[in-house]
């Protein structure tokens, strides 16, 4: 933000490649208590709080092109790099021990056949959000 903050009226271009929401997952306690009681599975609580974190994460960056007045006019296009993998577990022994809370931690990508690996539309067609209030019109 203190980057953002500090351009002035130079151009720029930032990429942020989060790893969230990517197992393993272990997110701090103040967002799985964000978590709506509902999701009952532990190891899905962490995937949502990863999703709540990355969310004010990139609500930070929005808010940080506001208070500098450049949210008009700079384009913001936040996507991923692949569907999910249905069958991802957050107690995955590839990676190194780090009480990552146990159990299913994959993403879900119905009704597309396929996931993360495949070319299928589960493995590649991913969402795709572009702003740009200066060029770009809703439904445009």
């Amino acid at each position: 933000m203190q980057w953002l903050e500090g351009r002035g009226e130079r151009p720029f271009l930032l990429y942020l490649p989060y790893t969230a929401v990517h197992i393993p997952i272990r997110e701090p306690d103040e967002y799985v208590r964000r978590v709506p009681k509902e999701i009952t599975e532990p190891s899905r609580r962490e995937y949502a709080a990863a999703v709540l974190h990355l969310d004010e994460a990139v609500g930070r960056v929005i808010a940080a092109l506001r208070k500098t007045g450049k949210a008009g006019n700079t384009l913001v296009v936040f996507t991923s790099d692949n569907g999910g993998y249905p069958n991802a577990r957050n107690d995955d022994l590839q990676y190194p021990p780090d009480h990552y809370t146990p159990g299913p931690a994959g993403g879900d990508n119905r009704p597309l056949r396929g996931m993360k690996t495949t070319v299928y539309e589960g493995g590649i067609r991913v969402p795709a959000l572009v702003h740009w209030p200066a060029r770009l019109r809703p439904g445009g």
